[in-house]
């Protein structure tokens, strides 16, 4: 039951993880004991990302994606619309948008709010990560 991702906060002072005994734990750099957040995904948390306006997101085995608010922990939105597990998360640079991708060969772009905006179809196989360009 190791742990899935990792990531920076955009400002360094934070780690996120995410693992398969569906946590998600918030650590301050230099700090051994992290703060968790219930993810409420059943089963694996595959992964997890910041945005850079103080909010979190979560991919999990349950076929879901949920954008959470970093300070209080609060689920502000699910993302449901894969049709197997959601293996990558990520915002976009800006925050607006974010990006989810899973088992069931698509990557599907949402709105910050939790609208579904875009399906990419095309691959034949699980789509194990995907990103936005920074450029």
């Amino acid at each position: 039951q190791g742990i899935y991702s990792g990531s920076f906060s955009s400002d360094g002072t934070l780690v996120l993880t995410s693992s398969c005994d569906g946590s998600v734990r918030v650590w301050k750099a230099g700090v051994v004991k992290p703060r968790s957040i219930n993810a409420a995904h059943s089963g694996c948390v595959y992964a997890a990302a910041f945005s850079p306006s103080g909010r979190l997101a979560t991919a999990g085995w349950d076929r879901t994606a949920k954008i959470w608010d970093l300070h209080s922990g609060r689920c502000l939105h699910v993302l449901r619309d894969h049709m197997g597990p959601v293996y990558s998360v990520c915002f976009s640079p800006e925050g607006s948008n974010v990006l989810t991708a899973g088992k069931d060969g698509t990557a599907k772009i949402w709105s910050a709010a939790g609208e579904l905006t875009l399906t990419l179809k095309g691959h034949d196989a699980p789509v194990k990560c995907a990103i936005f360009s920074h450029a």
